[in-house]
């Protein structure tokens, strides 16, 4: 069993949510984020969306010419989802890279390579896309391999990046410039995967020696993990705090990819679609704990795509092109056919903890709780869910939520990452309504979570009767998400019309509000202290 206490009554630093819902676009092709999923990433209330500039956007096609109209639509796309671009420049134009091998990193004049990159940041600033983030570069370490047409040394990547960041602040000095988005973010033992484990890339130490022999810009550094362990993703943040911390550098950390093992465990992932959704919240919770700043989850959508359209890696096309048709199929949040996975759902209620973050202290089992409490909509909401890398078992919860006093609407969740149906309301199920609970300063509640079961609460502050001058302002009933728009049928909700004689501002008496019997109805346990 695992014992939950939540106390709204001093809450922390602004949770921000949204710099961790953000997402990555794929890096295969130079179609835009498609129409029908645009409101749907809208919902999510995302930060940024990452794009990778590749050369399918053909932005300088010969010398003196640069076209940005692909690039633009792209961009555009990304705007409408309410999300800012994190621009990360993959180009390698013929004419300034004739040779095509991987290893061919220098452009043959710097002086062009600036004049590009300049003219690309003003052609935003000038269409006013409000762009703050460019990155230099997109996993330097491995190659076509992961998508992007070179492959850096630690010395070689440090010239490219000085003479690109350069060039970034030259045209925009407020533009906020990083890199170098390694894959190989930490040490790893061996594994199945990788018999002789995988040492952590020379790129990123050699980029922060760099940075401070020749004082170079550096506003963010960035990095990629795919594992099935969330402790991974810890210890990567901890390993680039630290660099930075050897260094006396200051900077936002990003890890802006980031998923479930690419291909270790596929069949176990088929037979339990609830552990991706479960996994991510859990991940998500390791962020905000290890004080990330940023985080872009890949990828948006799986597509299905051909040969030649990613020519320009070479003989590393091939690769790339299986993989993206046949090992990254269960990574993306809409499917081919454009459906949502449930691991949307996932990002969904972690868009909901709005405001400051709460403090939760768990203790006992598996299951954990992020917790926040917005004082824009006075309201708390607090997210359960029971995660462990190995044997998970059903686990019971008892959660107490602090909070002061008065009277509030109750709904609870939860997330069916196995039902049939693929609509809002089958995936988020509504569980539990009350429109008026008792006047209370402590919720008492137990759940029941199945193994990578995941459950929201949200508490609406309705008002004080034995306080008139602690009324909430009037409010619509019913569940209170702007974002909800379906509601539950099989949802049994007990709405009251209050005679305005017997109400206090609008709202029910304390002792009027539920008598006993229907409290138990409810299923609501209230105290009045702890």
């Amino acid at each position: 069993m695992t014992k939950i206490t939540v106390d709204t009554a001093a809450p922390g630093v602004d949770l921000d949510i949204g710099r961790f819902v953000s997402i990555g676009q794929a890096g295969w092709t130079e179609r835009p984020i498609p129409v029908e999923h645009v409101e749907s990433l809208r919902n999510l209330k995302m930060k940024f969306i990452r794009l990778f500039v590749q050369e399918y956007f053909h932005v300088h096609p010969r010398r003196g010419v640069y076209e940005w109209g692909k690039l633009d639509k792209a961009i555009e796309a990304i705007l409408a989802c309410g999300a800012k671009p994190v621009m990360c420049i993959c180009i390698k134009p013929k004419v300034l890279f004739p040779d095509a091998d991987e290893r061919s990193v220098h452009p043959r004049s710097y002086a062009e390579w600036r004049r590009l990159i300049r003219a690309m940041v003003r052609h935003c600033a000038r269409k006013k896309y409000g762009i703050e983030h460019w990155e230099v570069g997109n996993e330097p370490d491995i190659g076509g391999g992961g998508g992007c047409p070179y492959l850096f040394t630690p010395e070689n990547y440090a010239e490219y990046y000085e003479q690109t960041a350069r060039a970034v602040r030259a045209a925009d000095p407020a533009a906020k410039v990083g890199g170098p988005a390694i894959a190989r973010s930490f040490s790893t033992p061996p594994s199945p995967a990788h018999p002789q484990g995988v040492a952590a890339s020379p790129i990123l130490p050699a980029l922060l020696d760099r940075v401070v022999k020749k004082k170079l810009p550096l506003d963010f550094v960035s990095w990629h993990r795919y594992s099935d362990d969330p402790e991974e993703f810890r210890k990567s943040i901890r390993y680039v705090h630290g660099l930075l911390a050897e260094r006396g550098l200051k900077c936002e950390t990003s890890l802006n990819e980031w998923n479930i093992g690419l291909r270790a465990n596929m069949m176990m992932h088929l037979a339990h679609p609830e552990y991706q959704p479960c996994f991510v919240i859990d991940v998500v919770n390791a962020m905000v704990e290890e004080g990330l700043s940023t985080a872009c989850y890949w990828h948006i959508r799986s597509l299905n795509i051909g040969m030649g359209g990613m020519a320009f890696l070479g003989e590393k096309e091939k690769g790339v092109v299986y993989a993206a048709n046949y090992n990254s199929n269960l990574l993306a949040v809409f499917d081919s056919q454009g459906n949502a996975r449930p691991v949307y759902y996932a990002f969904k209620m972690l868009s909901r903890l709005a405001g400051r973050r709460a403090a939760a202290a768990c203790s006992g089992g598996n299951a954990r709780a992020l917790a926040a409490y917005d004082a824009q909509n006075d309201s708390v909401a607090v997210l359960v869910w029971n995660f462990a890398k190995e044997e998970c078992r059903a686990e019971k919860v008892r959660l107490a939520i602090k909070v002061k006093l008065g009277v509030y609407s109750l709904c609870e969740y939860r997330l069916d990452a196995k039902c049939p149906g693929n609509t809002e309301d089958e995936r988020l199920k509504i569980v539990r309504w009350v429109d008026y609970t008792p006047e209370t300063e402590a919720f008492l509640e137990t759940l029941e979570l199945p193994p990578y079961g995941v459950a929201m609460l949200r508490l609406k502050f309705r008002g004080c009767p034995s306080k008139p001058s602690a009324q909430a302002p009037a409010a619509r009933r019913g569940p209170d998400h702007s974002d909800v728009t379906a509601e539950s049928t099989a949802v049994t909700t007990r709405k009251r019309a209050w005679p305005q004689s017997r109400a206090v501002n609008g709202r029910p008496p304390a002792v009027a509000a539920r008598r006993p019997s229907q409290d138990a109805r409810a299923g609501v346990r209230c105290a009045t202290t702890m």
